[in-house]
């Protein structure tokens, strides 16, 4: 028979493992793979999709200037796609769509819908970089994988594994790396900076993302933009999901 003060040992260390094996159980961590590994498995999630939504925002942050924009995108393979982007205070809007005909755009400010027939429709996205404060390229690049469409994950590196969060009751993977941007012509690299991507460590959905300011831009314009997703992977949709008609002009 054990000894008072040894069987209250024993109770103690008993409960502290029970209490350990409850936490992992509720809050397991995900396993991490090497973070290049983490990546090409993102990258390869969002080339096989089959549909795909979300909505989302873009927090700018600057020296004496916050922002919050919003959007919504919307693809089904192998070409229909949606992105509708709201300015801060609906103070803008710049759409782009696509059918079986063409890619098209239109933006408030101008009025104007432009159309892009197959085989230009990556031109549908040259301005959108500035006026959507860089949230479609974050994604449309990996979804439509080979078209040339550039964006700052396509030249993400460096990539570094920072540990595990949880984002909106999703464990996620924290990547940290390099992103720039690239002239075709010359090869030349210019805003180098930093990318920090949150990924779900179930479905290699990307949640969050925030990028710094260049490197060499003066303290008094440094900044950050965080860009937050809430995606679903291969939903049903139907054509009228794809469907737009710009407003009438004011």
């Amino acid at each position: 028979m054990l000894a008072p003060n040894t069987l209250r040992s024993a109770l103690a260390l008993l409960l502290v493992a029970m209490t350990a094996s409850f936490a992992a159980a509720a809050d397991p961590a995900p396993a991490p793979g090497s973070a290049d590994d983490i990546w090409q498995k993102t990258a390869a999630t969002y080339a096989a999709l089959k549909s795909y939504a979300d909505t989302g925002t873009v927090l700018v942050e600057l020296p004496g200037l916050t922002e919050t924009h919003n959007f919504t995108s919307r693809f089904q393979s192998p070409r229909f796609y949606f992105f509708d982007f709201t300015k801060h205070e609906d103070s803008d809007r710049y759409v782009i769509w696509s059918d079986a005909q063409a890619f098209h755009t239109w933006w408030r400010t101008t009025q104007l819908e432009d159309e892009y027939p197959p085989g230009t429709g990556i031109n549908a996205f040259a301005q959108a970089d500035f006026l959507t404060t860089g949230s479609a390229l974050k994604l449309a690049p990996l979804i439509f994988a080979g078209s040339g469409l550039q964006g700052p994950l396509l030249n993400f590196n460096d990539i570094q594994l920072d540990g595990t969060e949880t984002i909106s009751g999703h464990k996620c993977y924290r990547l940290i790396g390099m992103t720039r941007d690239i002239y075709t012509a010359t090869g030349k690299e210019v805003n180098i900076r930093q990318i920090t991507v949150w990924i779900e460590s179930d479905t290699f959905m990307i949640r969050k993302i925030v990028e710094d300011a260049p490197r060499g831009t003066p303290p008094a314009q440094a900044g950050q933009t965080t860009t937050t997703f809430e995606p679903k992977a291969n939903p049903k949709l139907d054509e009228a999901s794809f469907h737009f008609e710009a407003p009438a002009a004011n």
